[in-house]
């Protein structure tokens, strides 16, 4: 039996809907995915970095910037509505058989390509002095929850907000956070307990700046990403 610690998981299916192709569109000359692999590559704690892909073409291009690729992704896995935790227990498993154990898992979509190495450095950092079973990444809303609510068919603004709320000013309200989809860490035992990354117990928040937490599903999220990747290069 071989026991690692740290297995960062990169899941990248073809057939996206939204973005056609997006984990290998050319993203500042690179493909998408790229980014994700270079970054963990740099984090020292992690021991291995696979992509999980249904796709022979992005599994090729993987294993060109250093990634590992030890199975392709079965297509019943593969599906937009397969949740992460049963991508990332497939992979726990496939190791298993072959006497493998990790303690701990990092999930990193392709799709968070600004998230740089320090951020999962950092992120480990809160893993370990916490002692947590899980850390998932944030950043900032834009506006305070106050200000949020659904809409009706009527589309009737009456209720939008509470009349405490109306008059009082952005700086008033508590700050509010978001999940950025940038990074997941998870004690392996428990995410597969568990079956999601919201695990009930010891699960801590790492926040992030907003510029490094745009999240691509669509072709405005692609622009602006890349506006800013291109941005930060200027400095």
């Amino acid at each position: 039996m071989i026991k690692k610690n740290f297995l960062a998981i990169i899941p990248a299916r073809s057939g996206s809907i939204r973005l056609k192709n997006k984990n290998l569109l050319k993203f500042c000359n690179k493909p998408l995915i790229s980014y994700s692999i270079l970054e963990a590559l740099k984090v020292n704690q992690i021991d291995e970095v696979i992509v999980s892909t249904n796709s022979k073409q992005i599994a090729r291009i993987s294993s060109r910037f250093g990634a590992s690729v030890p199975f392709i992704r079965p297509d019943y896995l593969s599906n937009s509505n397969t949740p992460s935790y049963k991508v990332v227990t497939h992979a726990i498993n496939h190791f298993k058989r072959n006497n493998i154990f990790f303690k701990n898992i990092i999930l990193l979509q392709p799709t968070s390509p600004l998230r740089k190495a320090k951020h999962i450095r950092e992120a480990l950092k809160l893993f370990k002095n916490k002692r947590a079973n899980g850390v998932i990444s944030v950043t900032e809303n834009d506006h305070p929850l106050e200000w949020i609510n659904h809409i009706g068919c009527s589309l009737s603004l009456n209720k939008f907000i509470k009349k405490i709320y109306i008059n009082q000013n952005s700086d008033q309200l508590k700050k509010c956070y978001k999940l950025n989809g940038a990074i997941y860490i998870s004690n392996s035992n428990q995410l597969e307990k568990q079956k999601n990354f919201f695990l009930k117990k010891k699960l801590y928040a790492y926040k992030m700046e907003k510029k490094y937490s745009v999240d691509i599903d669509t072709k405005l999220d692609f622009e602006y990403a890349e506006f800013l990747k291109l941005k930060s290069k200027k400095k």
